[in-house]
């Protein structure tokens, strides 16, 4: 059973980085469907190293400062001593978290306690077999789940498996049978690692989806996501390169509101837990914009997702970059139109240098007969310019005639230099995708006696920080 809160507790053990020791004691963790976490320690017991520690705060103490007749004192300042790692052993298996841990505690009393802020954890099953499918909680999937036969229909991981209809039904029987049991087959079908993965809603995914866009809430889990292992490994440091964590930003981009997720669980082939890795991923702040997507009409979430991961761009951050960008320049509050605007121009900006689209060379542009035309003109010009050079007589004549010569060599040369047009970047990247928006636009224009589109693109991309354009 799927359930968008989960929580841990049993008997844990925190270290802390300098080797000082460990506290030990009763913990409870709990993550709620954000991604939240509160880990909470009873303290019950110190191991420590050192015998002139008093309790917790021995162990949190920022140093040990050796004193001139040979002992040694706890000094202690707004920096606590770095918790290394926190393990708890519990019924089912053993949940860690390791690296970044912050933490407050209360030392000095009877209730001796120590919270946690945990970044990154785990959980592993004891005995667990094998994982055969990977499972993803999704935040703030909001999409029209349609009623259609599947291929997985009677999946392990399925919140509502399709029922069997009963042997030697005809007719209305039949009918009314099959209509019950595929009553509840509202998900996306899509292919991952050459196996059927899908897309299911809660069962209370109509209540769901209103509480988010009654801005009760900013963020909720809607809907599960669900995959195939295959021969990957699911060690934590193997993930990045296998795991389809960029379908989220495509998810985002087809539905215009930006996708998310609080973990990520591993089951084996009848859907049992085997570990599960607490990370939150995307986005977890709801904002409404505009589908590219709408699954009631065109049925074609599953199939964009299908195509995604099969892309030769599929690996290439790039592109989930500018999705990310696209899907912001959607919402529809509060965003003016020019901020809209500038979304749009660093998702193509993005895109144009990926693709080495930014630099433009214009006599490349040109047939060969006008290049020549155009090359004798400026030869021309440039000796004309030259001409007017007078003798030098004084210093200022030379340097007269010095600045005739560079501005004759320009003439020349820099109509032929690399230049970057971010407008006609756009038109090159259009074209590379062989897609004719340009050159509809363009006639468009042209029927107006308006000049083409592309140049108002450079007076936006110059407000545009390239530094920004690959935040994710």
């Amino acid at each position: 059973m799927v359930s968008p809160n989960v929580g841990y507790e049993g008997t844990g053990r925190a270290e802390f980085a300098d080797g000082r020791g460990a506290a030990e004691g009763d913990v409870r963790v709990l993550f709620d469907e954000f991604g939240s976490c509160s880990a909470h320690m009873v303290v019950n017991r110190v191991d420590s190293t050192h015998p002139f520690q008093d309790g917790i705060f021995g162990l949190v103490a920022s140093r040990i400062v050796p004193q001139p007749n040979g002992g040694a004192i706890l000094e202690h300042s707004l920096i606590n001593n770095l918790c290394s790692r926190l393990t708890v052993e519990t019924p089912a298996g053993v949940f860690s978290s390791a690296g970044r841990i912050d933490y407050g505690f209360c030392s000095g009393t009877d209730d001796e306690h120590i919270d946690f802020h945990l970044w990154r954890s785990e959980f592993d099953c004891r005995g667990a077999p094998p994982a055969k499918y990977w499972l993803m909680p999704l935040l703030n999937f909001l999409s029209e789940f349609c009623r259609v036969p599947n291929v997985v229909d009677c999946h392990p991981l399925r919140i509502f498996p399709t029922p069997a209809i009963p042997q030697g039904l005809t007719g209305t029987e039949l009918l009314e049978a099959s209509s019950y049991a595929n009553s509840r087959n509202d998900v996306i079908v899509f292919t991952f690692n050459g196996s059927p993965a899908f897309i299911e809603p809660f069962a209370d995914y109509d209540e769901r989806m209103r509480k988010p866009k009654g801005g009760s809430l900013n963020a909720l889990v809607t809907a599960i996501m669900v995959g195939e292992v295959g021969h990957n490994s699911i060690e934590a440091r193997s993930l990045k390169s296998w795991f389809p964590y960029d379908l989220l930003r495509v998810l985002g981009f087809a539905t215009g509101t930006e996708v998310g997720a609080p973990w990520i669980e591993f089951r084996d082939e009848l859907g049992r837990l085997v570990r599960r890795i607490h990370e939150q991923h995307g986005g977890t702040i709801f904002a409404e914009g505009h589908r590219t997507i709408r699954e009631g009409v065109h049925h074609g979430t599953g199939r964009l997702m299908t195509w995604f991961l099969s892309s030769e761009y599929a690996c290439k951050s790039y592109l989930p970059v500018a999705m990310k960008h696209a899907t912001q320049g959607g919402h529809y509050f509060p965003l003016t139109i020019e901020e809209k605007l500038i979304y749009l121009v660093r998702g193509l900006e993005c895109l144009c240098m990926h693709f080495g689209l930014t630099d433009q060379y214009p006599d490349k542009r040109l047939k060969p007969e006008n290049r020549e035309l155009v090359r004798q003109v400026l030869h021309n010009v440039a000796k004309e310019i030259r001409s007017i050079a007078r003798v030098a007589k004084t210093p200022e004549d030379e340097q007269e005639n010095c600045a005739l010569s560079k501005i004759a060599d320009r003439v020349k040369t820099t109509p032929w230099g690399k230049t970057q047009d971010f407008g006609l970047a756009v038109v090159d990247l259009l074209k590379k995708f062989r897609l004719p928006d340009a050159v509809i636009v363009d006639s468009h224009y042209t029927k107006k006696g308006a000049p083409t589109w592309a140049p108002p693109f450079v007076s936006l991309a110059g407000r545009v920080d390239p530094r920004r354009l690959f935040r994710h």
